[in-house]
């Protein structure tokens, strides 16, 4: 990624484009949190599971849900009527959702009933800048005092802005006048593409009024105040480029040309999961990433929503002169986990935002109150045991690098250990990693490896003797493994007792010290399952350490041909004998030299 963004940065857009034929065309990128709407019922046609069983209900609230895809958050109140859900209510929007994810309630918390209630997301469940569905009375600047008294919905338009599709109950007059003002206004349908700032108006005809009155009314105009934040749904007051200053670069507006179609890089925010794109222009003009497409936009028509992928994500914008492009970069959700080493993992982030960036690899497992919320709680390495002190890095990024990805070393590290990673940004709060699978350190070494065969003549004796010796970095603890393996030749495996007979309990005949003191063998089981392999595994628990890192192990295995450990004869003289050995949490050593027979 760092190659691709080797470009001129452009810490802003000016999406006021110089096309080929002349126009400006004005280009406005909106970003989306994956905000589901939260008008009554907008989810219901969305059903593809339905219990037919629940016990009726006029309003189970607070219901969970859980979600096939990244989303989460959502809370739902649904209406259970003839053993069937029959409305649906999103209370708490939720983030990061896309058409096609299915959103479940688990049946545990729907009485009477053992069926999920499964819900396939379309694309209007998901906020795209939506009016927020509810009471807008108090909007209400000026409009008709003498309209039939009635309740009737209708379509709001705009006398300022671009957005649409929000519809509107009204509620004029009351049953005791026959005329009367609107006195209450509700929004039933959300719609597409409202800013803050934006002024709606509802001009409605006679016949949609009914007004049949005296006053010979022919249309009535009622126009609000402009909309503020607290009027557009969860994902409605989202940010929106450009934000009505001009963008400059080198002094001069940035344009699109035939001559550069791309170029273009645009940070967008942690929680951003998808955008739309609004255009001015002449000429054909259609949105797309990746593969999701949108169809040939109309002037200021809002685009569908198209998602997101951490990191850059190519917007085009193709048109009768061409495809433009312009790159989205978002930041990472995760830390990524891009190198290993015994005592250090190399870990990567996209910020796209400047701002003090600093990481901590902190002990496996932290949970509750542990978990850092804070730059001060991911430095408090003095305070916090959680935290390995000599891990603790930060790097300040600044505005020429936002588009570059950031790496470093968080060090200190103990070999063959899981860690939870966490990191502060500035801008975005906390960033986590706490996937086993990518922070675990790699295996510790074995060092002064050797094997020494008492006998090395054609058959053994009893009381022969094969003696490993090993230095090993990391800890043996109950229930560690040490696994040998012989061979002939290189290539022709040798069996420890007869043939592939399970080998039993071996302990009166192996013999282990750790610095020349003897380890305790009590439980020790040595099985070969069916290998030929030699494997003995070390008694106790986990948190008992028979033998502590660093130290030199010494294990001694004694032929008996009447017990339950026997040696392979050897082959004929000059055969090589070559071993494998594999201990718990070390690196496996392979084909290293025994002894020659004789």
């Amino acid at each position: 990624m760092n190659k691709l963004l080797l470009f001129t940065l452009i810490f802003a857009v000016s999406y006021n484009a110089a096309w080929a034929q002349s126009t400006t065309t004005a280009l406005e990128i909106r970003e989306h949190t994956g905000a589901l709407v939260q008008c009554a019922d907008a989810l219901l046609s969305s059903i593809t599971t339905n219990p037919t069983d629940a016990t009726n209900n006029a309003g189970l609230a607070s219901l969970a849900t859980t979600s096939s895809g990244s989303g989460s958050g959502a809370v739902l109140t649904v209406v259970i009527s003839g053993g069937a859900v029959t409305g649906v209510t999103v209370t708490t929007a939720g983030k990061g959702y896309e058409a096609g994810d299915t959103l479940t309630v688990a049946n545990a918390g729907i009485a009477g009933t053992s069926t999920d209630l499964v819900i396939t997301l379309l694309e209007d469940d998901i906020s795209n800048g939506g009016l927020k569905c509810g009471d807008i009375s108090g909007l209400i600047a000026s409009g008709p005092s003498d309209a039939k008294a009635q309740t009737i919905t209708v379509s709001l338009t705009t006398q300022s802005g671009t957005g649409s599709g929000a519809k509107i109950k009204v509620v004029i007059g009351s049953d005791d006048d026959a005329f009367g003002a609107w006195t209450s206004v509700t929004v039933v349908e959300p719609g597409t593409g409202y800013s803050i700032g934006d002024v709606l108006k509802v001009l409605a005809t006679a016949d949609e009024l009914d007004d049949s009155g005296s006053n010979g009314l022919v249309d009535a105009i009622t126009l609000f105040n402009a909309l503020t934040g607290a009027n557009l749904d969860a994902d409605g007051a989202v940010r929106i480029h450009p934000d009505g200053t001009t963008v400059t670069s080198n002094g001069a507006t940035k344009a699109f040309t035939t001559s550069t179609f791309s170029g273009y890089f645009l940070p967008l925010q942690k929680s951003t999961n998808s955008i739309s794109v609004r255009a001015t222009f002449t000429g054909p003009v259609t949105p797309s990433i990746g593969s999701v497409s949108d169809t040939t936009l109309v002037t200021l028509k809002v685009s569908k929503l198209l998602p997101l992928t951490d990191g850059a994500n190519t917007l085009k914008i193709a048109s009768t002169e061409g495809t433009y492009e312009i790159l989205l970069v978002k930041p990472d959700d995760n830390i990524k986990a891009v190198q290993v080493s015994k005592r250090s993992i190399g870990i990567a982030y996209n910020p796209a935002a400047v701002g003090e960036f600093t990481c901590a690899a902190f002990v496996n497992g932290v949970t509750g109150g542990d978990i850092p919320e804070t730059r001060a709680e991911v430095t408090a390495s003095s305070t916090d045991s959680n935290i390995i002190a000599k891990s603790v890095r930060t790097h300040n990024i600044v505005p020429e690098d936002i588009f570059k990805t950031v790496q470093m070393t968080l060090n200190g590290l103990t070999p063959f250990t899981a860690y939870d990673l966490y990191c502060y940004h500035s801008s975005h709060g906390i960033i986590s990693n706490t996937d086993d699978a990518y922070t675990t350190t790699d295996k510790a070494s074995l060092t002064s490896v050797g094997v020494i065969a008492s006998d090395t003549n054609l058959a053994w004796t009893d009381g022969g003797t094969i003696k490993l010796t090993f230095t090993h970095e990391g800890p043996l603890v109950g229930g560690s493994t040490i696994e040998l393996s012989l061979y002939t030749n290189f290539n022709s495996k040798q069996a420890f007792a007869d043939g592939d007979t399970t080998v039993g309990d071996c302990s009166a005949q192996v013999a282990i010290k750790s610095n020349t003191a003897n380890i305790d063998l009590t439980g020790l089981a040595c099985v070969d399952g069916n290998t030929d392999d030699l494997l003995i595994t070390l008694g106790g628990v986990a948190s008992t350490i028979h033998s502590a890192a660093g130290s030199v192990l010494e294990v001694t295995l004694t032929h008996d041909a009447d017990g339950t450990l026997r040696f392979a004869n050897n082959a004929a003289a000059g055969a090589k004998v070559t071993f494998n050995l594999d201990v718990a949490g070390h690196g496996i050593l392979q084909q290293q030299p025994g002894w020659d027979t004789n």
